[in-house]
């Protein structure tokens, strides 16, 4: 349930709180596809574009069931 309340703080832009968040998701599941593809939506939402692209790769390797994940990867941008 945690990576769904850091999704509604990421909505309310909030991105500080959502990255603190998804940090606890990941401790407990490092290999949550979902979980990283988000983190790095809010790493993008942070500046850390660079950062995100690793995370969003991370995901896809993982399998994450995303419709952008390839364009986020290939463009270095957010689409959502």
């Amino acid at each position: 349930y945690i990576d769904t309340y850091a999704w509604v703080l990421y909505q309310l832009g909030e991105y500080a709180e959502a990255k603190t968040a998804l940090e606890k998701v990941l401790r407990i599941n490092s290999e949550s596809a979902t979980s990283l593809e988000h983190y790095g939506d809010v790493l993008f939402k942070l500046g850390k574009q660079q950062e995100a692209i690793v995370e969003w790769k991370k995901a896809k390797s993982f399998g994450v069931d995303s419709k952008f994940i390839d364009q986020k990867i290939a463009e270095g941008k957010l689409y959502e």
